[in-house]
């Protein structure tokens, strides 16, 4: 969905890097946690502005 986001290729490319599955799963928790309010708080501000 963005660029930010933890999809197949950037796995891929994490795995490449030599990064482990237990450090990618720390990595994706706070993503989760920004991602969830960030998709709440853009159609609250995309309903003020239309």
């Amino acid at each position: 969905m963005t660029v930010l986001g933890f999809n197949c290729i950037t796995t891929g490319y994490v795995y490449t890097l030599g990064i482990g599955d237990s450090l990618l799963s720390i990595l994706r928790a706070p993503s989760a946690l920004t991602g969830l309010p960030g998709t709440m708080l853009f159609s609250r501000f995309r309903g003020t502005m239309a």
